[in-house]
């Protein structure tokens, strides 16, 4: 069966570069003359298309009940879809042109010059990570604890099934379908480097959004390489989040959206609106707060066919219709997940909860009850500087937190480039195409800030693309500042880069040279566990009474144990005390803990220490990692009948 799926997850691969391949001529048909923007777009036939063959075997596993979500089923679905979606875009008639054949307008610009100093920098950023990463397992506090877990999981069961009252793994998850994937080739370190793709996806679309406004290569070229040295960027390309893998979505949708304004043939226009419906699909079915993001891309594709529907040569390009194929796309790559909430909770956005005038009408959980809120005073106060804070207040694992800091880069161009752009449209009136653009991609970057600061409650990886697209403005800046001061610019830009990938590389820097000296390599040194825990047995059954990252490193390196969480574990005791028999009737055969026992822990319990430091469960003081081996006598498994109780959300979502 393992050859089987290899080889499935073989076919995949192959299928999605065929795709890729399909969707550049497609692009081109479509009229994008731009290299970068065509290469963006062609990502979205292939992502969209693997998406959506995963939600259709998923959805034919809630209706008969089987346990078909494999590699196998994905790989005939993706195939399918390939081919029909082959026939679609054959049916728009028009000759392909040929990609080698296509030119770009001829640009006056002169020579990168001295400008190719940032990208070497952010280059060079980029490698310190892809060594660190190469050279390590997964990191990232909600992708140990929660992402992971639930893509292993799915591997386990062939299921994509809710866990009601566990809200963590009831999320929409398309961002975890390509490591749910990886998980059946048993190799965990190929899911270091699963989201790294998405970071040249968004520099792809950075780069055409602000070609889109008239910027020259040089200038986008820099605006890429400035969501590119975004500290959020740089280490969810490497790490288990799934914030990138959503907003490279995103952005790829706006990007398609902006070439519907820039075509007079509706046939054309029509085919990018369901580009962009697919590719908001993909967002939306990756992370809840979507659910708000996307529907301002909905707004987006009115105005793109508004400003594009007086040039038509075909009629029919009404901005009614556009919002319909604009949605009916989007539903495509989501609606997995929705049918499963309906299905399984009868709600179809659970876990949350849908509420009218504060009476609950379908169950979940309102996501105000898990954020901190502050006075908006508290918050202006705290984010006026923003983003020129380089300090790190919450998070694991790199100097900048995944929730905070923009970059000395970022910092240097965009908000002066964004004050600059609001000021053009005071002062000069008049119309454009180019100018509409920027103007609504001011509108869109303003909404991200009040999101930020109200409903999000500052969690700013929660607007990541709204943030990103800030970039198009430091490229429009640095495009009037290489027109006036040629010399300053490459000077200024060196400097900010420069500062930014120093302070960024860090930590992965010094986590290499420590591995290194301390000869650090085993999956259970690098997540600071026992050795002991390496050699534990297939399907075994461990109780996680440790911090919460530390559940998808007790998967082991095969992904073939099954892993309790402490939530899951007080679900199960239904608030009585843990105990012997519980144990038992649980079929637990390990408890890992770190750090002092629990209180409520009985010194008889049938346990004898395996491995880590202490004598047994009598201390209280330990810090280190153990890991305890349950006694076998009596030992049976027990079922959880009922849907434990609703959990806290993190503060991911």
């Amino acid at each position: 069966m393992q050859v089987v799926n290899v080889l499935s997850l073989l076919l995949i691969a192959l299928t999605w570069l065929c795709a890729l391949r399909a969707g550049y001529r497609l692009s081109l048909r479509c009229g994008v003359n731009e290299s970068a923007s065509a290469w963006a777009l062609a990502c979205i036939p292939p992502t969209a298309g693997l998406v959506c063959a995963v939600h259709v075997v998923m959805t034919l596993s809630f209706v008969t009940g089987a346990a078909v979500v494999t590699p196998v089923p994905i790989a005939v679905a993706f195939g399918v879809l390939g081919w029909i979606g082959s026939r679609v875009v054959g049916r728009l008639g028009g000759d392909a042109q040929n990609p080698s054949a296509v030119k770009e307008p001829p640009s006056a610009e002169p020579r990168m010059g001295w400008l190719w100093l940032p990208v070497l920098c952010v280059a060079g950023m980029y490698a310190v990570f892809f060594v660190d990463a190469v050279t390590r397992y997964p990191t990232g506090y909600d992708g140990l604890h929660y992402h992971l877990p639930t893509a292993v999981g799915w591997m386990r069961t062939a299921r994509m099934d809710l866990s009601l009252g566990l809200l963590h793994q009831s999320f929409p998850e398309n961002g975890m379908i390509v490591p749910f994937l990886l998980a059946f080739s048993k190799s965990d370190r190929l899911l270091t480097l699963v989201h790294l793709p998405k970071a040249l996806w968004v520099a792809l679309s950075i780069f055409g959004l602000a070609r889109a406004v008239g910027v020259g290569n040089r200038a986008a070229l820099l605006g890429a390489c400035i969501a590119l040295s975004v500290p959020i960027v740089v280490f969810q390309s490497f790490s288990s989040y799934i914030d990138l893998y959503a907003a490279s979505a995103w952005l790829a949708a706006l990007l398609a959206l902006t070439w519907v304004a820039r075509t007079s043939d509706a046939r054309q226009r029509r085919m990018l609106i369901v580009l962009a419906g697919l590719s908001a699909g993909v967002a939306l079915g990756s992370k809840t707060t979507f659910l708000v993001l996307v529907p301002l891309l909905g707004v987006v594709a009115i105005a793109a066919a508004r400003m594009s529907s007086k040039d038509a040569v075909r009629p029919g390009s009404s901005p009614v219709r556009a919002a319909l194929w604009f949605g009916v796309a989007c539903l495509a790559c989501s609606f997995g997940w929705f049918t499963r909430g309906a299905i399984q909770a009868g709600n179809p956005v659970y876990p949350l909860a849908v509420e009218v005038g504060g009476e609950r009408l379908l169950p979940g959980v309102a996501a105000r009850e898990h954020f901190p809120s502050r006075p908006i005073v508290r918050k202006l106060a705290r984010w006026w500087d923003y983003p020129w804070r380089e300090t790190k207040h919450s998070g694991t694992g790199y100097p900048y937190s995944v929730n905070n800091a923009m970059g000395a880069a970022y910092a240097a161009f965009v908000p002066v480039g964004f004050v600059a752009a609001l000021w053009g449209f005071i002062t000069r009136r008049e119309r454009t195409v180019e100018r509409a653009w920027m103007l609504i991609y001011a509108a869109l970057s303003l909404t991200g800030m009040i999101l930020l600061l109200t409903l999000f409650r500052e969690m700013l990886r929660f607007v990541l693309p709204l943030g990103l697209i800030g970039a198009v403005f430091g490229a429009w800046l640095v495009q009037r500042m290489v027109d006036r001061h040629p010399r300053v610019v490459p000077v200024l830009a060196t400097v900010a880069f420069a500062v930014t990938a120093a302070v960024a590389v860090l930590k992965p820097a010094h986590a290499l040279a420590g591995r290194i000296r301390g000869d650090v390599w085993s999956r259970a040194e690098f997540y600071e566990m026992p050795a002991e825990v390496d050699d534990l047995s297939t399907g075994a059954r461990i109780l996680n009474l440790a911090e919460l990252p530390a559940t998808y490193p007790l998967y082991g390196e095969d992904l073939d144990r099954e892993v309790i969480t402490a939530l899951q574990w007080e679900a199960m005791l239904s608030g009585r005390a843990m105990s012997a028999r519980s144990l038992r009737e649980h079929g637990i055969e390990y408890i890992y803990l770190r750090g002092p026992c629990p209180n409520d822990w009985p010194r008889d319990l049938p346990v004898t220490l395996l491995g880590g430091d202490g004598d047994g469960p009598s201390p209280r003081s330990c810090v280190e990692g153990r890991i305890y081996r349950v006694a076998e006598s009596d030992r049976r498994v027990v079922h959880l009948s009922a849907a434990p109780q609703a959990g806290p959300l993190s503060n991911d979502r």
